[in-house]
């Protein structure tokens, strides 16, 4: 089937025809594209609330629960299963059942509960066991800054309990120094640290809620590409240090501001009391969601033949540091605009032929989990009536004003297009055809796979920050974003009045 004008169209001819595909309230569409809309967006998605968005743990459920709304007071029609979410399985390693710790204390035993006030660390072996308790500070020994919490203490034979972090600044100076975590702070370090010293067990305890969010909740469920390896050097267990202080009658955050503040040595405070733990992972079935909306086309030919725009909502969660991997440009920005255009279709109410179907996919750095699942399953929407896919990752950073749009081997008429949609945002980008490094790299590789004529905004380069904690909001590019928004939504309005019932499928080799 020969789309557009064809082999020998004018410029000329071909921009009549554009013109003549364009709704007629493209402009005031183009104009409800809100910056506003897209800090909230990207100041939610990374903060602490969010902790990392890792995939299918509770920070990407509030994230999720985030999308939701916006596509609801866009006014957009649900496209899940239930609601706005379209449900699929993954496995991740996660606590077994039988995971148990007990603290012994005069006055008797008390059994804590699994998930909410304990969990294995992610990365530890199995075991059973238990020992008197002794209290280390931060389980630090730390040479260059003259910080010993083993001084005075004999850890061996006992499950030594330590804070979660490291020594902050503090009246007398840094100890550890300014916004980076060191790798004392991490877990399998103070795991260790405390192996060599002869521990047969460690205990990590938070002291508020948003540390239960940054060590406690995000430990398990845990996904790997790959077995996951224990690598942690003994039995380690992240724990509600308020739930285990009462148990033993002390106070986690007291001590851990008179040991910043270097009124006391970890030798100086004293817990009585043992514990018996059994730690046990297993691979187990988690159920996740994308959030998937639709704005409905008009013609009732074309209007099952939808446009989908797409932009992961997952990133990696928070590190063994406890540092937040905030994804700010991978991909908070992406799915920025993706609810900016939610917004700004259900404001100016355009009339298109052809639906559009806007998803945040999840399980996307996991191996595009959740754009292979909408692909197979996605509720009334089969592969082979998804007219084309646009999607949006990685696009804050890099040159201003200039962003990249990977595509397809064979021209076909999402790039024919694009340039008129450049034309009509009125952003004055310059839109190259690069950015072949991410080919392989984000959800439209799930499309690809189904023969799905596809296109891929992306910044066409990999920033310092990319995949680490430094990749935060200050650093995105939000005049960037919004021309990206607008020539996105340029492109799917000519696109939504595009006459062809099907577009040519790629017969690319799969990657």
């Amino acid at each position: 089937m020969t789309l557009g004008c064809g082999v020998g169209c004018t410029n000329r001819e071909r921009g009549l025809e554009v013109a003549a595909r364009a709704p007629s309230d493209l402009d005031r569409t183009l104009a409800a594209i809100d910056r506003q809309s897209m800090v909230a967006t990207l100041d939610h998605l990374t903060s602490d609330d969010c902790a990392g968005r890792d995939t299918p743990q509770p920070g990407l459920v509030r994230a999720i629960e985030f999308v939701e709304r916006e596509f609801e007071m866009a006014g957009l029609e649900p496209l899940g299963d239930t609601g706005f979410r379209h449900g699929y399985e993954c496995f991740a390693r996660g606590a077994a059942p039988s995971c148990s710790l007990v603290v012994r204390v005069a006055r008797g035993e008390f059994p804590l509960t699994l998930a909410t006030q304990f969990t294995p660390a992610r990365y530890c072996g199995d075991a059973a066991g238990g020992g008197e308790l002794l209290f280390a500070g931060y389980g630090i020994q730390e040479p260059e800054w003259d910080w010993d919490d083993y001084s005075g203490l004999d850890p061996k034979g006992r499950v030594v309990v330590v804070l979660a972090g490291e020594p902050r600044e503090s009246s007398d100076g840094d100890f550890f120094g300014g916004r980076e975590m060191t790798e004392s702070a991490s877990i399998r370090e103070k795991a260790r640290v405390a192996r060599t010293r002869g521990a047969v067990g460690l205990i990590v305890v938070t002291v508020d809620d948003a540390e239960d969010r940054r060590w406690l909740e995000t430990q398990l469920p845990n996904i790997h590409r790959g077995e996951p390896v224990a690598d942690y050097a003994l039995p380690t267990l992240v724990v509600n240090g308020r739930v285990l202080g009462a148990k033993l009658e002390v106070d986690f955050a007291l001590w851990r501001a008179d040991l910043d503040s270097g009124r006391v040595r970890a030798e100086e405070c004293r817990v009585a009391g043992a514990a018996d733990y059994v730690v046990k992972h297993e691979r187990k079935r988690f159920a996740v969601a994308n959030v998937a909306a639709r704005y409905p086309g008009a013609d009732p030919t074309l209007a099952p033949h939808a446009i989908v725009v797409g932009a992961h909502l997952d990133h990696l969660g928070v590190d063994d540091r406890g540092r937040i991997h905030r994804g700010a440009d991978d991909n908070a920005a992406g799915v920025s605009v993706l609810i900016s255009i939610a917004h700004a279709l259900g404001a100016a109410k355009p009339r298109l032929q052809r639906s559009i179907v806007l998803v945040a996919f999840t399980g996307e750095e996991k191996g595009m989990l959740g754009s292979a699942a909408f692909v197979e399953s996605a509720p009334g929407l089969s592969a082979e009536s998804m007219f084309a896919m646009i999607n949006l990752d990685v696009i804050s950073r890099g040159p201003e004003d200039e962003i990249e749009a990977t595509r397809q081997g064979p021209e076909n008429i999402l790039t024919k297009l694009l340039p008129a949609a450049v034309q009509a945002s009125g952003t004055g980008f310059r839109v190259g055809d690069g950015g072949e490094d991410f080919r392989d790299r984000s959800d439209q590789v799930s499309f690809r796979r189904s023969h799905i004529p596809w296109l891929y905004f992306n910044a066409g380069v990999t920033h310092e920050d990319y995949h680490g904690w430094t990749d935060t909001v200050d650093k995105v590019d939000l005049g960037k974003v919004e021309g990206v928004a607008k020539i996105v939504l340029a492109l799917t309005l000519l696109l939504a009045n595009e006459p062809a019932l099907h577009l040519p499928r790629t017969m690319e080799s799969k990657p």
